[in-house]
C-alpha cells in the first residue's frame, strides 16, 4: 500500500512539474509574497467588490 502511495505521489509530481501554467501560477503567488501583495480575507474581498463598482460605473457611462 504505500509503494503505491508513493508511486501515486511521483506521478502526481511528474504531472505538476509539467504544468507550465500551474508552474506560471507559483512563481506569480511567490513574487507577490516578496513584494507584500499578500492579502487576508478581508482584503481579498473588497478587491472584486471594488472591481464590480469600477465595472458598473464604466457600464453607466
Amino acid at each position: 500500500m504505500k509503494r503505491e502511495r508513493k508511486a501515486i505521489d511521483q506521478m502526481d509530481l511528474d504531472l505538476f512539474s509539467k504544468d507550465k501554467e500551474l508552474i506560471q501560477q507559483v512563481q506569480k503567488s511567490r513574487e507577490d509574497r516578496e513584494n507584500g501583495r499578500i492579502y487576508d480575507q478581508e482584503q481579498g474581498l473588497k478587491y472584486p467588490q471594488h472591481k464590480i463598482r469600477e465595472f458598473e460605473s464604466e457600464q453607466n457611462l
